[in-house]
């Protein structure tokens, strides 16, 4: 009995060993996606901008064709007039001639917003590229560190698992199942120590009877309370 007792023991540690690296991996999964979020988010911010500048950029080529155009009617009105011959027609064509002018003010006006407004979304874009340039390097350096930290985890789950098959199969199947399903209902803690009296499970005090039998027999004991588990290190005789 003091060989299912040392087993069971065995086994909880290689559990709580496993538990430990499912936990390490998942913290470091989080980092990975953490820094996966963040760079992410500084592309998304990188792709708005550029969507901006392209829409604010083909505004541009629309009011510059518009200046050209207002160009070409101010040249095109301005070489008829010597050819004006009467009064009439030439203060209508000065007229046509100052309305254009005024329009290309205006469209020029506007060219120069939407250039100024283009200039500092390159400027903001080109210094969030900057920033994702560097998020991008961390990424690559952290996520091949990270990766290569799971893989290690990976293959010492593997030789760990391999180990616990083993040592469930020493052990009766009864006692196996019973521990599986201790494990899975306790939270991975299917057997505890048994100190001063008090299952260190549940933390509850066990009969005295019972806690005699753990210290004299070493047999494979349930705690009343919490369903776990007993043993009893012989340091405590």
């Amino acid at each position: 009995m003091e060989d299912k007792v040392g087993l069971l023991k065995e086994l909880q540690e290689l559990d709580f060993e496993l538990s430990q690296i499912a936990g390490s991996s998942g913290k470091l999964e989080d980092e990975l996606d953490q820094c996966r979020v963040e760079r992410d988010r500084i592309q998304a911010l990188v792709d708005d901008l550029a969507d901006e500048m392209s829409q604010i950029d083909g505004q541009r080529k629309e009011l510059k064709q518009s200046v050209l155009h207002e160009e070409t009617i101010i040249a095109r009105s301005e070489g008829r007039l010597p050819d004006i011959k009467t009064q009439k027609e030439y203060v209508a064509v000065l007229k046509e001639i100052d309305t254009a002018k005024a329009t290309m003010r205006e469209l020029t006006t506007k060219l120069e917003e939407f250039d100024g407004q283009y200039n500092a979304l390159a400027e903001d874009r080109d210094g969030k590229e900057e920033e994702l340039s560097g998020l991008q390097s961390e990424f690559d350096e952290r996520s091949a560190s990270i990766n290569k930290d799971l893989a290690d985890l990976a293959a010492t789950k593997k030789k760990k698992d391999a180990t616990r098959d083993k040592l469930l199969e020493k052990l009766p199947r009864a006692i196996a199942n019973r521990y599986r399903a201790l494990s899975r209902r306790r939270g991975g803690m299917a057997v505890v120590e048994a100190r001063q009296g008090t299952c260190t499970g549940c933390n509850m005090n066990l009969p005295p009877q019972l806690f005699n039998i753990l210290l004299q027999s070493n047999e494979i004991q349930s705690c009343p309370h919490c369903s776990r588990l007993l043993y009893a290190d012989e340091g405590q005789i």
